[in-house]
């Protein structure tokens, strides 16, 4: 039996405003392609499904049409649901959908609902474990309040299970969180506050594999406990970051990653600005972020800047010196008029016109008024 372990879809999710639907459909097509020609048998998505509790159409839109091909290939799918979705509404009509092949687990009650797969010296049960927020159901596992202590109860009600009604099955458990010994990246959501949001790796050692989910970085903890990360980046902390899918053969055991391509091509340039206006010609097909490191604005810095890059998403001023031959006055001695043309300098590198001085004098007229 082959499996594709993915994960951190997040379907309608922007990038510094960009709308990354069509990149996921591109990324769809990829998919379908994956699957059929590794004549894969069950898809695994570990959580983060969509970006958002409510998504808005066109994400599910890109759902629907996707998980219908991928059922009409003969592939079984598995989704859990994670800490950005709503598993009230990604779990609404789980169970008629069963019957078509697609198993969405997204309650506690779930977990001890394997789906059970394969024949003969060939059988597997994948438990899916949805994300669980501890607030919500510590009570019900009897535990304590961190995701440690629930995502273990979780897991030891499962290797119970497996035990009472599948124990000459493989297990295969679908997870989503912050395992240890993993790193993060700028674009996952944080569930953890001190480092309770952490759980340790040795809580699925007895499971055949553990797929993961949360973190947008393909990683490899133990050699049977992995995380696939995003298909797409959604930081440019990801920039330069191999997007992969884990395809697991359980007969002979073997994991190979599948290489992703770049369907939202992203660089991270840093330097001062005629260096970074110099490689402009080799990044016309990538979304973009500048980090610069002059220590003045040149003039008309910004407008190059947008002119060579065409897909400019981010400009981030890094080394700024505020140069001045007077001596340096508080900022509540400075009246708003200097101070917004002081932003102007900073942020665009020129002073404001005598339009833009009056629409923000009227602006500020109209803020005080309203607190009077």
């Amino acid at each position: 039996m082959r499996i594709l372990h993915t994960s951190d879809w997040h379907i309608g999710r922007t990038f510094h405003g960009l709308n990354t639907v069509a990149q996921f459909l591109e990324y769809a097509d990829f998919l379908i392609e994956t699957i059929e020609r590794h004549s894969v048998d069950v898809l695994l998505v570990s959580g983060d499904v969509f970006d958002r509790a409510v998504p808005p159409l066109d994400a599910l839109e890109a759902y629907e049409s996707t998980m219908a091909r991928v059922l009409n290939t003969g592939a079984v799918a598995v989704l859990t649901s994670g800490n950005h979705d709503s598993h009230q509404r990604l779990g609404v009509g789980r169970r008629l959908m069963e019957s078509s092949g697609l198993f969405i687990r997204t309650s506690l009650s779930d977990i001890e609902r394997p789906v059970l797969l394969g024949a003969d010296d060939d059988r597997t049960a994948v438990y899916g474990i949805p994300y669980l927020e501890p607030a919500l159901v510590s009570g019900q596992l009897d535990t304590a309040r961190t995701h440690s202590a629930v995502l273990r109860a979780a897991m030891e009600r499962i290797r119970a299970h497996r035990a009472a009604h599948c124990p000459k099955h493989r297990a295969i458990v679908m997870a989503h969180g912050f395992i240890a010994g993993a790193e993060p990246s700028d674009s996952e959501r944080s569930i953890e506050i001190g480092g309770v949001g952490r759980a340790e790796a040795d809580l699925f050692t007895w499971a055949d594999y553990a797929a993961l989910g949360h973190l947008h970085r393909p990683q490899t903890i133990t050699p049977n406990v992995r995380y696939s990360g995003s298909p797409l980046p959604y930081s440019f902390s990801e920039a330069g970051t191999d997007k992969i899918m884990w395809l697991y053969d359980t007969h002979s055991g073997i994991i190979d990653p599948i290489q992703i391509p770049e369907f939202l091509p992203i660089s991270s340039l840093t330097g001062k600005v005629a260096d970074l206006l110099a490689q402009a010609p080799d990044q016309q097909d990538r979304w973009i972020e500048v980090q610069l490191t002059d220590t003045t604005v040149p003039h008309g810095a910004l407008d190059s800047l947008r002119r060579a890059f065409p897909q400019l998403l981010s400009v981030r001023w890094t080394n700024l010196v505020q140069a001045s031959s007077h001596p340096r006055r508080r900022a509540d001695a400075i009246d708003d008029a200097e101070l917004f043309a002081q932003f102007c300098r900073t942020t665009v590198g020129r002073s404001p016109s005598e339009a833009e001085r009056t629409l923000f004098a009227n602006a500020m007229q109209w803020a005080q008024e309203q607190t009077q």
